[in-house]
C-alpha cells in the first residue's frame, strides 16, 4: 500500500474527499463476497458508492495483494476487531513470569510493578485517573517484511522501539508500519490515564497475518 498510491488518496481516519479506510471498514462486513467485490473495484476502478468519488484502475496490482489490502482495510473497524479478541480485560500479575512488564506511577511515585500476558487494558482495576503507565517488552519477529502496529488509547500514549519513538502521544497518531527483519526488538509504551475506564491496547498485524491481533 505504501509503495503504491493508496495513501495518496485515502487517509486511515479522515475524510479527504474520498472515504477513509475506517469509514470503509465501518460500512462493509469482511465476508468473502465483499472482499471479492472491493478487490474488483480496486483493480478495475469505478465509483458510485461514495458520491462523486472515483477509484482509479490498478491493473498492475496482483489479485492476491489486492485481497490482502482489502482484508487489512476491513480489519480497521475497531469495535469488530476487539470483539473477536478475548479476553478484553487483561489479567495483571504480581510476578514476572509473563512477557510484558508493567509499572504504574502516581505523581511520579511507583505504586505497582507486575507483568501481563497481553497488552489489552480496558478499565483495568490497577489504573486510576492521572496514573502514568510504563509497559516494557520485546517484539519477536519470525518473518521479514512489513509489520503494522495499532495502539488504541483513551489518553496520551506513545510507543518507543529500541529507544526511538514510533508512535507519538498525539491523539491522531496511533499506527505505524515497520520494516522488520527476524529477531527480537525491545519496545516500551508510556501512557497517562484520564479515567478509571481508559482503554490501552496494542494490536499487531504481522507480515504473515490478515488481521490485527492483540500483542501477546
Amino acid at each position: 500500500m505504501r509503495s503504491n498510491d493508496c495513501f495518496s488518496c485515502h487517509s486511515i481516519e479522515d475524510y479527504t474527499g474520498v472515504p477513509s479506510y475506517k469509514m470503509i471498514a465501518e460500512r462493509y462486513d469482511p465476508d468473502p463476497q465483499t472482499i471479492t467485490d472491493l478487490s474488483t473495484k480496486v483493480l478495475e476502478g469505478g465509483g458510485g458508492k461514495w458520491g462523486s468519488a472515483q477509484m482509479v484502475k490498478h491493473p498492475l496490482l496482483k489479485s492476491r495483494d489486492v485481497r490482502n489490502i482489502i482484508k487489512w482495510v476491513l480489519s480497521l473497524d475497531a469495535d469488530s476487531v476487539v470483539s473477536k479478541l478475548k479476553p478484553q480485560n487483561t489479567t495483571v500479575y504480581t510476578d514476572t513470569l509473563h512477557p510484558y512488564i508493567i509499572t504504574i506511577f502516581d505523581n511520579n511515585q511507583r505504586t505497582f510493578t507486575g507483568s501481563m500476558d497481553e497488552i489489552n487494558l480496558v478499565g483495568n482495576e490497577h489504573i486510576k485517573p492521572n496514573n502514568q503507565v510504563l509497559i516494557k517488552g520485546t517484539i519477536s519477529v519470525t518473518q521479514c517484511g512489513k509489520h503494522f502496529f495499532y495502539m488504541r488509547k483513551s489518553g496520551p500514549g506513545k510507543m518507543n522501539k529500541e529507544g526511538s519513538m514510533v508512535i507519538s502521544d498525539r491523539p491522531d497518531d496511533n499506527e505505524i508500519m515497520l520494516e522488520l527483519d527476524p529477531g527480537k526488538y525491545p519496545f516500551e509504551i508510556e501512557y497517562t490515564a484520564k479515567s478509571d475506564s481508559d482503554t490501552l491496547s496494542l494490536f499487531w498485524l504481522p507480515e504473515s497475518k490478515d488481521y490485527y491481533e492483540v500483542m501477546r
